[in-house]
C-alpha cells in the first residue's frame, strides 16, 4: 500500500513531525540557493540591498512554506481531498466582514505592539532580555532594507513577495496545515486556533512583536473556521502586510499627508476599545452568519 493512502492514519504527532522536516528541509535548500545566487548575481553585499533579499524572502517562503503545504496535503489526499480548503467556495459578505473586522482590529493591535515593545524581563533575566532586543532590533532592520526603496518596480516587487506571497505561503502552511492538524489532534477549534496562532508568532521569531502577531494569528484563525476556506484569511493575510509596504513607500517618496512615526504610535485606549468593541460584534455576526462547518469531516 502506498505511504499516500495511509499518511492521514498516521499519528498527529507523527504527521507535525513530518511536516517539520520538510519545511526545515525545504526552508534550508531554498533560502541557502537563493542566498547563493543572490551573492554570485548581486555581489558579496547583496544581503544588504533590498531586491537581493526579496529574493531570498520569496524563495525561502516558497520552498519553507508552500511546497511543504502542497506536499502535505497532497500526503492527505486519500483521507481528506481538499485538506487545505483551496477549492472550497466562500460566501462574499464573510470577506466583507473579515475585512471590517480586521480595520477594526488595528488599533487593538497597535496598542499590544507598543506594550509588548515595553516589556522588561526581571533583573536576573537581563542577558537574555538584551539578546532578544537585539534580535529584534536585526529583525526590524532586515524588514526596513526590505521596504526602504523609491524604485516603482522593487516597489512592485516588495508588494508581491511581501504581501501576495507571505499571505500565500505563510496561510497556507499556518492555517491551512498546522491549524487542521491540531483541530483533529485536539477536537477543539479554539484550542486549534490559539495554537496554531502562537506557532505563527514565534515563528517570525521576535518576542516583543509576540503579541500582536499571535492575536492577528488568532483572528486570521477564526475567519478560516468561519469561511470555511483558506482564501479569506490568505486576502486579509495579504491586506495588512500590503499597508505596511504601500505606506512605507508613500512615506519615502513624501507623498504621505502624516508623519508615519506617529502613525506607528499606539492610539488611545478611549479609540482601542470601542473599535475592539465593534470589531466583537462583527466576528459574532461572522460566527452565526457562517453555514460552513470547516472541520465537521475530520472530527
Amino acid at each position: 500500500m502506498k505511504q499516500r493512502e495511509v499518511f492521514h492514519k498516521f499519528p498527529h504527532w507523527l504527521q507535525s513531525a513530518c511536516l517539520f522536516l520538510v519545511f526545515i528541509g525545504g526552508l534550508l535548500v531554498c533560502g541557502n540557493t537563493a542566498a547563493i545566487l543572490s551573492v554570485l548575481f548581486f555581489g558579496a553585499d547583496a544581503l544588504s540591498r533590498t531586491f537581493p533579499l526579496l529574493f531570498v524572502q520569496a524563495f525561502s517562503a516558497v520552498g519553507g512554506f508552500l511546497l511543504p503545504s502542497l506536499w502535505f496535503a497532497g500526503m492527505q489526499r486519500a483521507g481528506r481531498p481538499d485538506f487545505l480548503r483551496a477549492r472550497k467556495g466562500f460566501p462574499p459578505k464573510i470577506l466583507l466582514f473579515a475585512l471590517l473586522a480586521y480595520l477594526t482590529l488595528c488599533p487593538f493591535i497597535s496598542a499590544m505592539q507598543e506594550w509588548n515593545a515595553n516589556w522588561h524581563f526581571p533583573e536576573s533575566w537581563h542577558a537574555w532580555e538584551d539578546f532578544f532586543r537585539e534580535k529584534s532590533l536585526r529583525l526590524e532592520q532586515t524588514s526596513q532594507r526590505m521596504l526602504s526603496t523609491r524604485d516603482p518596480l522593487v516597489f512592485a516587487c516588495s508588494l508581491l513577495v511581501t504581501a501576495v506571497g507571505a499571505g500565500v505561503c505563510e496561510e497556507f502552511f499556518f492555517r491551512g496545515c498546522l491549524q487542521n492538524i491540531f483541530r483533529s489532534w485536539f477536537r477543539n477549534r479554539h484550542a486549534a486556533v490559539w495554537t496554531a496562532a502562537a506557532i505563527f508568532s514565534l515563528f517570525h521569531g521576535d518576542l516583543f512583536g509576540f503579541l500582536p502577531r499571535l492575536f492577528l494569528g488568532a483572528f486570521l484563525g477564526y475567519v478560516y473556521v468561519w469561511s470555511g476556506s483558506i482564501w479569506p484569511p490568505v486576502i486579509v493575510h495579504s491586506l495588512n502586510n500590503a499597508i505596511i509596504v504601500v505606506v512605507h513607500f508613500l512615506s519615502q517618496n513624501r507623498l504621505l499627508p502624516f508623519d508615519i512615526e506617529k502613525l506607528e504610535q499606539s492610539p488611545h485606549w478611549l479609540i482601542v476599545i470601542p473599535c475592539l468593541l465593534v470589531c466583537g460584534l462583527i466576528c459574532r455576526k461572522m460566527a452565526t452568519g457562517s453555514k460552513e462547518k470547516p472541520f465537521q469531516s475530520i472530527d
